[in-house]
């Protein structure tokens, strides 16, 4: 296997939970968007469709150097959540690690398809 690319270690260095959940074992990246997933919230990302989240395994995949250097100097999850968080209504709360599948997916789908907060 060939070493992974510099850039990355720095990528997962970090961003080393689940933009989502926090969860700490950090798989899948939404490219387009700027953000590192667990394998459930990547799911759930998945079903948003490819217009709104595109993904690439964080071990497994080939990356553009543009890409990763983007994603390390401008992108990550604090700067996609000082966006897409930036006003979460009253009463949501953000899914933890051992979240139902139901909970995670209802924060994401309101994050990213309804714009909710």
């Amino acid at each position: 296997a060939m070493a992974p690319h510099p850039l990355m270690a720095e990528l997962r260095a970090a961003n080393p939970r689940c933009c989502e959940c926090d969860d700490p074992e950090v798989t899948w990246a939404a490219y387009n968007i700027g953000c590192v997933l667990c394998e459930q919230c990547a799911s759930v990302h998945r079903q948003l469709g490819l217009a709104t989240s595109k993904l690439r395994s964080l071990e497994l995949d080939d990356w553009p150097e543009a890409l990763l250097e983007c994603f390390v100097r401008s992108l990550g999850n604090e700067a996609v959540n000082s966006v897409w968080e930036v006003s979460v209504m009253k009463g949501w709360t953000r899914p933890k690690p051992r979240s139902p599948i139901e909970k995670k997916s209802e924060w994401i789908t309101s994050k990213y398809s309804w714009f909710a907060f």
